[in-house]
């Protein structure tokens, strides 16, 4: 019904479906928004990010899917290699959500990322990895996980 209610608007900049009871969102739903610049769906009750969500945005600069049961990523989410291009993504928000790892690999093609807020998840430990590349990053939240060993990699 969502997908259906914004599908034509092309030229849209800013969509919030936040505080709704959304269980799924796929790349249809921002089909055509190639213009779409922030997208916020927090405090929804979806639990699987899949690899096409971002497929059809072009120009997105911070989502947020904060407070709702994701317990998955998918590791190509954000891959230009899965027809996903988020080369001006500067924030992302994945906090209070049941993450307890992320591949490694899950921010690499967002190289322009300057804020991202992972904190409230179970995470155990985090892979320096998960970072590289990220050269502009100035935030990142890591507070109220279960964070046994931070590793630092010079």
């Amino acid at each position: 019904l969502v997908e259906r209610t914004v599908g034509g608007l092309e030229n849209l900049q800013l969509l919030d479906i936040s505080f709704n009871n959304l269980r799924h969102i796929d790349g249809n739903l921002l089909r055509h928004k190639y213009h779409l610049v922030e997208l916020k769906a927090g405090h929804n009750k979806i639990q699987y990010l899949g690899p096409t969500v971002f497929r059809h945005t072009r120009n997105l600069e911070s989502f947020d899917f904060s407070f709702k049961r994701i317990r998955f990523i998918a590791h190509n989410i954000l891959a230009k290699s899965n027809g996903n291009r988020q080369e001006y993504l500067r924030t992302i928000n994945l906090q209070g959500n049941k993450l307890k790892s992320l591949h490694p690999k899950t921010f690499h093609a967002t190289k322009e990322l300057e804020s991202l807020n992972l904190s409230k998840n179970i995470f155990g430990r985090i892979s320096p990895v998960l970072f590289r590349g990220l050269y502009y990053l100035q935030n990142l939240d890591l507070s109220q996980n279960d964070l046994k060993i931070i590793q630092v990699r010079l």
